[in-house]
């Protein structure tokens, strides 16, 4: 009996030094498993939140966007700006104008209209 007593105690001391170490180790092991959630709640953040990377790159999307929409009408600016020179300066602005937009013609001149099949017409003043 006293070594089957001597066995239990062995046993019950090899337990105990056992449970010590898991207890260092799940020590270790909280500190890891907080990490790792602390890592996946950051990344959630980044990536499928609200005002993380998605959001980031639909930004500078829009920042492109509205880039080109700027650079369209900075050319349109520009011709507009050319055309309203070309107005108050010169007298042949306005005499193109007169004749594309409002069908003018000089003195002495003969506007003929040429009809085509499909409708279309092709304005050209005879000189």
């Amino acid at each position: 009996m006293r070594l089957a007593a001597g066995r239990i105690y062995a046993s019950l001391d090899a337990s105990l030094a056992q449970a010590l170490r898991w207890g260092a180790m799940t020590g270790r092991n909280v500190l890891i498993a907080t990490l790792c959630a602390l890592l996946i709640v950051l990344s959630y953040r980044l990536w499928l939140a609200d005002d993380g990377y998605q959001e980031v790159r639909r930004l500078k999307q829009d920042i492109e966007l509205q880039a080109n929409e700027v650079d369209d009408k900075r050319k349109r600016n520009r011709a507009l700006e050319a055309d309203v020179r070309d107005l108050k300066d010169g007298v042949d602005a306005v005499e193109e104008r007169a004749r594309t937009e409002l069908g003018m013609t000089r003195e002495g001149e003969t506007f003929v209209q040429i009809v085509s099949e499909d409708g279309e017409s092709d304005d050209s003043p005879d000189r």
